[in-house]
């Protein structure tokens, strides 16, 4: 039966001739065209023309189908193909005589049959795409054949991004076999930008002369999408890499590579053979050889649109681009799927890192330079986490508190978040050293980013200014407070707040909120919304009408975005026509920080809605146990400060909410209780006896609790009322026997401080 395939497949190739070019032959009839190995470029050895490279047969993706009887077809059947080989050959002739439907069995076989990842790139090695693309497409066949061709194609892709597999394919083509070589190069240019590395490796191998002009030809072929990793060669490999990556660059012929180009021209030696290379390069792109002050300018247009977030690389659905990155260890670059701002910044970085190269006298190029710098390291370990040891670090705290400081306001400037937070905890690393001021019409850098609309910037240089522990009050010394009960007042939850004017259907949006996660209210006026955003760092989400009329509620918004509260929190906002959209001015600018709902809205899309909203600017939210960790040291910064300024400037009655928010976490309660009882205030005595009598708590606590009466007595004696006072008796005489000692102390405290106020008088 075998050998009736055989024949058949031999009769159909013969029919083929002159209509389907066989796959297995992609340059001429023994398989590789021969190779010119002169220089065409002339003007450096081993380049050669891109047209040296042989062109590699497309894979038909469509074939005419051969009309033949059905005994043809039951030949292929009654052959028995049972290899995948065997069988994909068969599928192959069955689609060709239209009988597609009768080759199901043997997809179906092939989908089943789990083959390993290195099978099924064999198989497409050997057939070529045409064939799984025909699978997939063809109808008759679904949806098995869809299922196969994804397993093959999948299977490819991950072939073509193995560093091992690349460099054995690059060793190939010094191969005597001019099939072999042309199956590498075939492999080599399907694998796109990834096979530049290994093509880059291979020129700089002595072994790999002779097929030089090869290499580099077939970087050439590669294209646009090599430009990126070639770049990164062009910043961070060896001389020889460098001169290579800037000559195929010129040969690619696309000149937005040539802001990054110029950075290997300006690092170059005036008499280097790389920067001869630059200029050939640079000749190529324009037909001539560019002044420096008109690269300068070119390179600098590039890095202003980079540093302010703008790439030009194509955002995937998830939200990422595609970029290559340096990997210091390997020596090589690496394929990265990074946040277009990240991708931005980095592109920016290494264009200032060349400008300040060119001219070091010009500050604004270094200050960007540690902005992009410090912003890409911060990201990396995260806003919420101090910036670990390394260059960014390093050379940012060499740079002495007056760069720094000029850092820190750009990154303000500019709306580089990460870069800010990174600065403020350097700054906090000086010791001696004065980053504020003490004149009152006059705020330095580090106070103004306590009023900057992120929260992670109000935090680190709220964070900053603490560790310097400032011994008076500074310029911007109320807004530091301020920011010190904003942040102790947390109490872990993930807090949503809904403002609806009907406030029936706020509570019914805010159980939804709460189902998905959230600690959510209804409020049913703008001023209850601002007091709420105001009053902790826990609030994560906004959902508002658009129903509000007074105010309304596009000047509600505005409000919003001028707090610095609630100007970065995600908003819900709920739309009552679906034909009315936002107005203009209020999407401008705002990014993926608002999303619009209808009202009434659905339930289910609300949900996808937030996630979608959440899974966008979950890099800015602070995590529910930093901000616990945040509001415990707020707390005992709030007590020190105080200590250090005076009663009389640290107002802790004024803060009475914020600091008795702590008692209800055993993580916050010990420091509470020490704040309370420096509150000079009714309210704040009667919690801490509210907490004596809590028996939920453990006796340490609740004995803490007293000692911390005992304090606040002695020092602003009894504060409470009578009725109050009354209360306590109550609770004593009504305790249990375990209680009563505890109980007895509280009143006794009480009476004794009374009579000896009264002595007094």
């Amino acid at each position: 039966m075998k050998s009736q395939l055989l024949i058949w497949i031999l009769l159909f190739s013969l029919a083929r001739v002159g209509l389907v070019t066989a796959q297995d032959d992609f340059f001429g009839e023994d398989g590789f065209t021969d190779i010119d190995m002169t220089d065409p470029l002339g003007s450096e050895p081993g380049f050669a023309a891109t047209s040296d490279v042989p062109e590699v047969a497309e894979d038909a993706t469509e074939s005419t189908p051969v009309r033949t009887n059905s005994p043809a077809a039951q030949s292929i059947l009654d052959s028995n193909p049972t290899t995948p080989e065997e069988q994909l050959r068969a599928i192959e002739l069955l689609i060709q005589l239209d009988e597609a439907e009768t080759a199901k069995p043997f997809v179906n076989q092939l989908a089943a049959a789990e083959l390993q990842a290195n099978e099924l790139v064999s198989l497409e090695r050997s057939y070529g795409s045409g064939i799984f693309l025909r699978m997939a497409r063809h109808p008759q066949l679904q949806p098995e054949g869809q299922a196969f061709a994804n397993q093959v194609f999948t299977a490819l892709q991950s072939a073509f991004q193995n560093p091992a597999l690349l460099k054995q394919q690059a060793q190939r083509l010094r191969s005597k076999s001019k099939a072999q070589q042309a199956a590498a190069v075939r492999f080599l240019l399907s694998a796109s930008d990834h096979a530049v590395p290994a093509l880059i490796d291979a020129t700089d191998d002595v072994a790999f002369q002779e097929i030089k002009p090869l290499l580099n030809s077939l970087l050439i072929r590669l294209g646009k999408p090599a430009i990126d990793p070639l770049l990164a060669y062009v910043h961070h490999g060896s001389d020889s890499q460098r001169r290579t990556a800037l000559r195929v660059l010129g040969r690619i012929g696309d000149k937005s590579a040539a802001p990054q180009m110029a950075i290997g021209l300006w690092n170059s030696p005036s008499d280097s053979a790389e920067r001869t290379a630059a200029v050939k390069a640079f000749e190529d792109l324009f037909g001539r050889f560019p002044s420096y002050d008109q690269l300068e300018i070119l390179a600098c247009r590039t890095a202003e649109r980079r540093y302010s977030f703008q790439t030009a690389r194509r955002t995937r659905l998830d939200g990422t681009v595609h970029m290559w990155r340096w990997d210091e260890t390997a020596k090589r670059p690496k394929p990265d799927s990074v946040l277009p701002e990240d991708a931005a910044t980095l592109e920016a970085l290494r264009i200032y890192s060349g400008l300040h190269a060119l001219n070091p006298m010009k500050d604004d190029y270094a200050i960007r330079r540690m902005v992009c710098l410090l912003e890409l390291e911060q990201r990396a370990a995260g806003l919420d986490q101090r910036l670990p040891e390394g260059t960014a670090h390093a050379q940012a705290f060499a740079a002495g508190p007056a760069v720094l400081e000029r850092v820190f306001r750009a990154a303000l400037h500019d709306q580089h978040v990460a870069a800010a937070v990174a600065a403020a905890g350097i700054m906090s690393e000086y010791a001696g050293h004065d980053f504020l001021s003490a004149s009152a019409d006059q705020m330095r850098p580090l106070a103004t980013g306590l009023i900057h609309p992120h929260r992670q910037i109000r935090w680190a240089s709220t964070q900053a200014i603490a560790k310097m522990a400032p011994h008076a009050p500074f310029a911007g010394a109320s807004h530091y407070l301020e920011n010190l009960s904003y942040f102790a007042a947390s109490d872990g939850r993930r807090k949503a707040i809904v403002a609806h004017p009907v406030i029936g259907q706020g509570r019914t949006l805010a159980a939804i909120l709460n189902q998905a996660g959230y600690a959510a209210r209804a409020v049913n006026s703008p001023d209850a919304l601002f007091e709420a955003v105001r009053s902790s760092a826990d609030y994560q989400l906004i959902v508002m009408s658009d129903s509000f009329v007074r105010p309304n509620s596009h000047d509600t918004f505005w409000r919003l975005r001028k707090d610095p509260a609630a100007a970065i929190l995600p908003v819900a906002y709920l739309l009552r026509s679906a034909r009315e959209a936002l107005p203009a001015e209020i999407t401008v600018g705002q990014g993926s920080q608002i999303v619009t709902l209808p009202d009434p809205h659905d339930r289910e899309g609300l949900l996808l809605e937030l996630k979608n909203l959440e899974a966008l600017y979950v890099r800015d939210v602070m995590s529910d146990d930093v901000r616990m960790r945040n509001a415990k040291s707020s707390l005992q910064w709030l007590a020190e400060t105080h200590d250090r300024w005076g009663a009389d400037r640290v107002r802790l009655d004024q803060r009475f909410a914020a600091i008795a928010a702590g008692l209800d976490h055993d993580h916050l309660a010990a420091e509470a209780t020490l704040l309370l009882a420096k509150t000079g205030s009714s309210e704040a005595q009667l919690a801490l006896l509210n907490q004596v009598h809590l028996s939920t708590l453990s006796w340490e606590a609740r004995q803490q609790a007293y000692q911390a009466f005992n304090r606040s007595v002695q020092s602003f004696g009894v504060l409470l009322n009578q009725a109050q006072i009354r209360q306590q008796q109550r609770r004593l005489s009504e305790s249990a026997e375990q209680e009563r000692g505890l109980f007895s102390s509280v009143v006794q405290t009480i009476q004794h401080r009374g009579q000896a106020d009264s002595e007094s008088l």
